[in-house]
């Protein structure tokens, strides 16, 4: 009892301080706290406590101006052993209790602690299923968070609104509380935005959804103008969404991540300015680029596919993807953009042997060591378009690919009748769509053509400067680069529009599963292998016709 007692003051102590935003944060010791509270059969208040304390932390910097899902911030900071404690004790714990506020304590922490898996998921079930109009506005608010973050659009609705009825909760966390409101809405209507069946009903709703938040949060923040862009997208007026989400840009307000992506955004005046600029203007590190080290081991001239990946991207999916590509492509440059890494001989000659592919490469040493995980994940999805000019003077025609899936359409087959073209994975650019989805997901990034002709470099040079200014931006301002350039390639659709030619891409590329569960690596390498044997099926069927 003494030790528990000893937790129970640090706890208090430690609490005050960080309240304060004096504390540094010492993951460890909230464990151990948390260890102690799962030995003596998790005492409420000092749970509670607990929940506060982390949540205090978590403010200091992580969730300090947006939200995340704060498991992402616990993660690294936990030992192993810490976490195969906590993995192993929550659930018999969560078992024991039957108030809805004792439960949702409980999931606060393991929301914090444990690993979003189907265990997890089962447990949010539970207390989704009981009275949940009765928690207090702390747990409200991290209900409707793990709501959102197991994407339980159907509960996450009505929770969002019975809760945003509440006169007590603080503007920031109206702010939260608006955002999933509005996503649990559009979130029920995307698929009829995929089968283009929106109708004015439709939009109906998702107008008195975000009238009800600009009734509560007023019209001059920025979340009202992401949702006004988002309704922009939905009624086919892309144009009036860049305004919107623009506009936000200069406004207060504190988003989710989800919206968050709408801070990418600038006019399309902009997109020209940058066509005509030197990349170099907004390098500012231009060291950083001639460092890239290009080694064209096969020659270059011709056409290629051109992939982005760090170390662990390249051992895990390298040979899925060139196991599908060498299978249609015989003779085709696979051009591998390495970040931070550098491919042994070895390793891409047994590339090539295994899977009769034909590689070069490029040696990019990647973004400083001191910038963040986020940003640095980013720049690897975005490094292929922000060097994509350099790559026009050493290749004709390109087609982009993400490593961590398979093509199934040969290189040729793809640009058949499509000379002269930019090739995008979208339906924007199909003229009877009644309505878009949010503006950073209309375009899919991981399959792309395009060809070394001035039109095309035009379009090229105006996303290259886009993504370079906007990671300068996200790294001073601590602002996301993910979703940048698909953000990117949809302002170069609305702003070149008539003057380069474009068209809706054949679909090449397959992508394994985007699970956000535990072991999502594996299943996604499963996914690979999958996906391959299902095309060499598919062809060896309409072989036998």
């Amino acid at each position: 009892m003494a030790g528990f007692q000893a937790i129970k003051n640090w706890m208090s102590n430690w609490f005050g301080s960080a309240v304060q935003k004096t504390a540094p944060v010492d993951a460890e010791a909230v464990v151990a706290a948390v260890s102690v509270l799962l030995e003596k059969d998790f005492e409420l208040s000092a749970s509670k406590k607990c929940v506060a304390l982390m949540q205090a932390v978590e403010q200091q910097s992580f969730v300090k101006d947006y939200y995340r899902y704060p498991f992402y911030f616990w993660k690294p900071r936990l030992s192993d052993g810490a976490k195969k404690l906590f993995r192993e004790g929550w659930r018999a714990v969560f078992a024991r209790h039957e108030d809805v506020s004792a439960k949702m304590v409980i999931l606060a922490l393991a929301g914090r602690l444990a690993p979003p898996n189907d265990k997890f998921a089962e447990a949010l079930n539970k207390v989704a299923e009981m009275d949940w109009s009765c928690l207090g506005d702390a747990l409200a608010e991290e209900f409707c968070a793990l709501l959102q973050a197991q994407r339980k659009y159907e509960i996450l609705f009505p929770a969002a609104e019975e809760f945003l009825r509440r006169p007590t909760f603080e503007t920031r966390q109206k702010m939260l509380l608006c955002d999933f409101y509005v996503q649990a809405v559009y979130q029920r209507l995307k698929k009829k935005v995929f089968q283009n069946i929106l109708n004015a009903d439709d939009l109906a709703h998702m107008h008195a959804v975000v009238d009800t938040c600009g009734e509560i949060l007023g019209q001059e923040c920025a979340n009202m103008h992401h949702y006004q862009g988002l309704l922009a997208c939905m009624e086919n007026d892309l144009e009036a969404a860049v305004k919107h989400h623009e506009q936000a840009r200069t406004l207060p307000g504190y988003s989710t991540q989800f919206f968050r992506a709408g801070l990418n955004m600038v006019s399309l005046a902009t997109m020209h300015t940058l066509a005509a600029t030197p990349t170099s203007e907004f390098a500012e590190n231009p060291a950083f680029f001639q460092k890239i080290i290009y080694k064209f081991r096969h020659g270059s001239g011709g056409d290629a596919t051109l992939l982005a990946c760090d170390e662990t991207y390249f051992k895990a999916y390298a040979a899925g993807f060139c196991r599908s590509y060498g299978a249609l492509n015989p003779g085709k440059i696979l051009h591998i953009h390495a970040i931070g890494f550098e491919p042994t001989e070895m390793e891409l000659e047994k590339l090539e042997a295994d899977f009769g592919v034909i590689i070069n490469v490029s040696l990019d040493p990647g973004p400083a060591q001191d910038i963040s995980n986020d940003l640095r994940r980013g720049y690897c999805a975005g490094a292929r378009y922000i060097h994509l000019p350099t790559y026009l003077d050493h290749y004709s025609r390109i087609i982009v690919n993400d490593i961590d899936g398979i093509v199934h359409r040969s290189f040729d087959d793809v640009w058949a009748g499509h000379g002269g073209k930019v090739l995008l994975s979208t339906l924007v650019l199909e003229a009877d769509r009644k309505g878009h989805f949010a503006f950073w997901s209309n375009i899919g990034a991981g399959a792309f053509g395009i060809e070394s002709i001035p039109s095309h470099r035009q379009f090229a040079q105006a996303l290259a400067n886009f993504l370079t200014r906007r990671f300068n931006e996200c790294d001073k301002k601590d602002e996301r680069f993910f979703f940048s350039d698909q953000v990117g390639l949809l302002l170069c659709v609305l702003a070149f529009k008539g003057q380069v030619p474009m068209i809706r891409m054949p679909q090449v590329f397959r992508q394994s599963t985007q699970t956000s569960q535990v072991g999502r690596d594996a299943a996604k390498k499963d996914a690979q292998s999958a996906l391959f044997k299902s095309m060499v099926e598919g062809k060896s069927k309409m072989a036998s016709k």
